[in-house]
């Protein structure tokens, strides 16, 4: 996500499909690949943007395959970035809706983006939390959605080891 100039920004659609797209790619490899391969980095650096704004997953070298004839696998080793472990999908939603880094720093205290969200969430404070670049250009529906799907990720994955079907 460039925090450049505003010829640069992406649209709220853009962004919502570069989420779409992550997702997508996510599916396939947990689902459509035998066996099944789970990422292990999932991060905003590692989701790369094509020429036509297309999201295609990156770096797979912390990435594991597991057999597909188990209902289950527990990892047991922490794995990936700091700030974007479990639900990592999560954080990358949280970054693409508001363009903020996953740790802010303010005076001495590092800020998860997670923490800095919920007090406007609680205060139902849309347009804190989305990028001010979109300049209320963006469907706020689609946002509380996708800030919906974040926190019903992180409630289902608090606690729960990784199941793979």
């Amino acid at each position: 996500m460039d925090a450049g100039s505003s010829s640069n920004i992406l649209t709220w659609k853009d962004r919502l499909q570069i989420a779409i797209d992550a997702a997508q790619g996510l599916e396939c490899l947990h689902y459509g690949c035998k066996p099944p391969i789970i990422h292990r980095d999932v991060k905003l650096t590692n989701i790369l943007l094509n020429e036509n704004v297309q999201a295609k997953l990156s770096d797979f070298a912390l990435s594991r395959t597991f057999p597909s004839n188990d209902d289950t696998h527990i990892l047991t080793v922490v794995a990936g970035t700091p700030g974007y472990l479990d639900p990592d999908v999560g954080v990358v939603l949280l970054e693409i809706i508001s363009c903020r880094p996953v740790y802010s720093s303010r005076e001495r205290e590092r800020i998860h983006i997670s923490r800095w969200v919920s007090p406007m969430l609680a205060e139902g404070d849309i347009y804190g939390i989305v990028d001010p670049r979109l300049e209320r250009h963006f469907n706020t529906n689609t946002v509380w959605k996708a800030v919906e799907i974040v926190w019903q990720q992180r409630l289902l994955e608090q606690g729960r080891a990784i199941k793979l079907s």
